[in-house]
């Protein structure tokens, strides 16, 4: 018994294997036609629609393009991204080369803005360097809001001054823009060389701004009744870190090979605080240093900052034990961590030595 051809209006798609949709094209009146069955015919089709695809001149999504049979092709339209797949150190372009220690678990380039802020919620190498500072950021929006709601303290009833409201607010939004850059860069690290190259220097930039930010409380009231003194210290950092910023604009210096001149460069502008931080021992003696000022904390922040980038300068732990630390652990997942904790440990120190302040004891001799 013959079998009965197949008709086909106008209007009816067959979908083939191809990820394209053809249909018939009727230019008569209405009439229908036979698509002949013939397997011959089918791959003549088929290739004809791989052919245009793969050719050069592109086709736009919402207009189909004629074959010479009589066919039409067109992208299916609602497809979804293609997902990302993790990569190995060795298969990444050399630009995003940048720790060799880590081996595995790298995102592509992805040049998706969308697609790089949805890793946030993935695991890969930079999903510890993105959340330590994330997490980092909420807290001090969370601590700022609190502080300039009720400063100091729930008891103190003394009408807190301007300058010392200022005071705080450079290191809160010195430690806010840090993290919160640093969490950004490390989320669109990989959408292309030319962003990434723009959020580094954006996060270099937040680095040098949370040193500066941290200088001003400290200076402010350890040098409490020496105004003079303030000005100077405070100027010479303000200028020592508008300097460091500008050579974080070159070029080279985000390059793995000048690592760790980065970290030496850091470390070097938050170890001026040594002298202020000196100056203010001799003045006020050790004791009284550390009871009333705080002295310990400060100190206490210093090594933090100072140990975290020493990791992050040598590459540990990841050197000793490579491949193991891909997804956590890593040291720039320490340095960011310590970074938090310097902060947190600054923030407590600072604020003990304004309550001092603000007492009988703390103000100035007339």
């Amino acid at each position: 018994m013959e079998e009965e051809p197949v008709v086909q209006t106008p209007g009816t798609a067959s979908a083939d294997n191809v990820g394209f949709s053809y249909f018939s094209i009727n230019k008569g009146m209405g009439k229908s036609i036979q698509t002949q069955n013939d397997e011959s015919t089918v791959t003549q089709r088929k290739n004809l629609v791989l052919g245009s695809f793969l050719t050069e001149e592109e086709t736009s999504p919402t207009t189909a393009s004629i074959d010479n049979v009589g066919f039409s092709y067109f992208p299916q339209k609602g497809k979804k991204e293609k997902d990302w797949e993790a990569r190995s150190y060795v298969n990444l372009p050399d630009w995003m080369k940048d720790n060799a220690y880590i081996k595995s678990g790298y995102r592509p380039e992805l040049q998706s803005f969308s697609q790089c802020f949805k890793s946030i919620f993935r695991i890969h190498t930079e999903t510890g360097n993105i959340w330590t500072h994330l997490i980092g950021f909420l807290v001090f929006v969370g601590i700022t809001i609190i502080f300039y709601i009720k400063p100091f303290c729930e008891t103190c009833d003394r009408e807190i001054k301007l300058s010392e409201k200022l005071t705080f607010l450079f290191f809160f939004v010195g430690a806010m823009i840090c993290m919160g850059v640093s969490s950004l860069y490390h989320t669109v690290q990989c959408h292309s060389q030319k962003v990434s190259k723009s959020f580094k220097k954006m996060d270099y930039a937040g680095i040098v701004t949370l040193i500066v930010g941290s200088f001003v409380p400290f200076i402010y009231y350890a040098f409490y009744c020496q105004r003079t003194t303030q000005v100077v210290y405070l100027t010479t950092i303000s200028l020592l870190g508008l300097g460091t910023i500008l050579v974080t604009l070159m070029d080279r210096f985000g390059t793995p090979e000048y690592r760790k001149v980065r970290a030496a460069l850091f470390v070097c502008l938050g170890g001026f605080g040594f002298v202020p931080g000196i100056h203010c021992i001799t003045s006020n003696g050790w004791d009284d240093a550390v009871k009333n000022l705080n002295m310990d904390g400060v100190l206490l922040m210093a090594f933090l900052y100072i140990f975290g980038a020493f990791l992050y300068g040598m590459r540990i732990p990841e050197r000793f034990i490579p491949g193991y630390c891909d997804i956590w652990c890593q040291s720039h997942q320490i340095f960011h961590t310590l970074v938090f904790i310097a902060a947190l440990v600054h923030y407590k120190a600072v604020s003990s030595t304004g309550l001092f302040r603000m007492s009988l004891a703390g103000q100035c001799e007339e």
